[in-house]
């Protein structure tokens, strides 16, 4: 049989594959204008260089406290790292080639024509959220790859029980990457669970394994089934309302900057009740599961952070439900696709190698302070960046870190701790003022002030919850006694103490970590948190009094 008999829309011919492996290449020189790391992939790396100098999976080397988000992705950046001896290019390096090897599945499995596959890939490098987050450090290039590897699983069908291990171990493998991630594979475990009822049982089983590994070692090792910072982020004392306010903003942001990846968004949801073809309708649904749960947390500083999956899913949606042939249809489409790209704040395609957009505050943050990552951070370790010293960032914050280390500084307080902590080394013990990488401070809901201008009036800035340290805990650090002041939170924290820093299979530490994760020690929290409010009230009640005791 010839190929084009067995190809007969000719989709393999030498010219088709040549046009393809061209779109390819494009986003490859794409992603390598802009390639960056931001602070918060710093935070990961600390614990890889901690790692790597004999310390353990830890942010500061005297606790077992997990303040990474990504376990897979810290795991894919420990074994890079190990190989190279080096974070700041090996993490770029390993961005690209998963991201790379996402689109390829993508365009090889989901684009049956090159006129699709042409629309797929300028979809893509035009999305200023995908590109910005397919570097960055941050893990969306793995929960990429996975979620391409689960859309083509759902495409042959959920059937059987060997479709039921894959879309579990995808899941799974999803879930140990970024924990919420696993909302988008939900309903594809539902139709399974009801089509095969107790067939699925044992395939899901062992599909879920990585993830039911990672757990075990999770609450051994560090005490806790979840990481701190969703303790910090998910603690806080903030009404819903105001998140989900927030969170309606954090949709705004993106549609005002990144129209593009709003739009395919909206779209690609539709798409299976809007085509005949009623394809991806599980895949939608999840999407849906996503979104809504990213509304209600809030959303995130990180303009765009959180929509790059929906928009890969939504772009798969839209290619599955709509023929993409050569006609007027599908050139509308793909003009369309370019007038929204170029439309966007500073499209990827036209910022230049310092991103030339001014970095002036207005610029990089919008006044709910969600900030534009790459701005902000690209001068200091864009790939291609000018002023990008050569062995990473030459940031003020790692500048910070190395006066710190070099001044033999025992601890350190500081509240953007990923390029300061990695730069401080494993002998300064650094305090996060947000709590993410500190035990004590993620379990403390009351919150102090904003850390940013840019949101007046406000006592939060969103992914930014500051705590006041209490009182005695600085002393405590340094001498390594425990020295709070508050008996409350002194008992309280003598649990932690003995989950993050006790012997790990002690019988004390068993009992506190089971304490601690079934509530038994709340009423210690809720009693510091009681007087804190109590002492707060009776300050704002005094600050509104005048000088002869009468209120003003």
């Amino acid at each position: 049989m010839s190929e084009i008999e067995r190809d007969p829309a000719g989709l393999h011919t030498r010219t088709e594959r040549l046009a393809r492996l061209c779109l390819l290449m494009l986003f490859v020189v794409v992603l390598l204008r802009t390639a960056w790391l931001c602070d918060d992939a710093y935070i990961t790396l600390r614990t890889v260089d901690n790692c790597l100098d004999g310390h353990g999976l830890r942010w500061n080397v005297a606790e077992r406290v997990q303040s990474h988000t990504n376990p897979l992705w810290t795991l894919v950046l420990l074994c890079g790292s190990a190989i190279t001896g080096e974070l700041y290019f090996t993490t770029i390096a390993i961005s690209i080639v998963v991201s790379m090897a996402a689109v390829v599945l993508l365009v090889r499995r989901h684009c049956a024509t090159l006129t699709a596959a042409l629309f797929a890939v300028a979809s893509l490098i035009l999305s200023k959220a995908f590109i910005d987050y397919s570097t960055s450090g941050l893990e969306n290039p793995l929960g990429h790859l996975l979620l391409v590897l689960f859309l083509a699983r759902l495409a042959r069908g959920l059937t059987d029980r060997r479709a039921a291990f894959e879309v579990a171990l995808l899941a799974g493998l999803s879930a140990v990457n970024r924990l919420d991630s696993i909302l988008f594979y939900v309903p594809a475990l539902l139709v399974l669970a009801a089509r095969l009822r107790l067939q699925s049982l044992r395939p899901m089983f062992l599909g879920f394994l990585p993830l039911l590994l990672w757990e075990l070692f999770s609450i051994v090792y560090y005490g806790f089934p979840f990481p701190n910072t969703a303790y910090a982020k998910i603690g806080v004392d903030i009404p819903q309302g105001e998140l989900l306010h927030q969170g309606f903003y954090y949709w705004l942001n993106s549609l005002q900057s990144d129209p593009l990846t709003v739009a395919v968004i909206g779209l690609g949801l539709l798409s299976p009740w809007l085509s005949a073809r009623r394809e991806g309708l599980t895949a939608a649904l999840g999407c849906v599961l996503f979104a809504v749960y990213i509304t209600k947390i809030g959303g995130d500083f990180m303009s765009g952070r959180h929509f790059t999956p929906l928009f890969l899913v939504s772009v798969v949606l839209l290619l599955r439900n709509f023929a993409f042939e050569r006609n007027l249809q599908s050139a509308v489409a793909i003009g369309s696709v370019v007038l929204l790209g170029v439309a966007g704040k500073a499209p990827p395609l036209l910022t230049d190698g310092d991103y030339s957009e001014p970095r002036t505050q207005a610029s990089v943050f919008d006044s709910h302070g969600i900030t534009d990552e790459r701005a902000f951070y690209y001068p200091q370790t864009g790939l291609l960046s000018t002023a990008r010293v050569i062995d990473g960032p030459d940031h003020v914050w790692a500048r910070q870190g190395a006066r710190a280390r070099e001044a033999g500084k025992k601890i350190d307080v500081i509240g953007t701790i990923g390029f300061f902590g990695v730069s401080a080394g494993p002998s300064v013990h650094v305090l996060d003022l947000h709590a993410l990488s500190d035990p004590l401070l993620a379990r403390i809901p009351r919150l102090v002030r904003s850390t940013a201008v840019i949101n007046p009036g406000k006592t939060w800035r969103i992914g930014h919850f500051e705590r006041a340290i209490p009182e005695g805990y600085l002393e405590t650090l340094e001498s390594g006694t425990n020295q709070i002041v508050d008996p409350d939170l002194k008992r309280y924290y003598e649990k932690l103490l003995l989950i993050t820093r006790g012997p790990l299979f002690s019988l004390e530490r068993w009992k506190a970590i089971a304490g601690m994760n079934l509530g038994t020690c709340d009423d210690w929290m809720e009693a510091y948190v009681q007087r804190l409010e109590s002492a707060a009230a009776s300050s704002a009640a005094k600050d509104a009094a005048g000088s002869d005791g009468k209120p003003q």
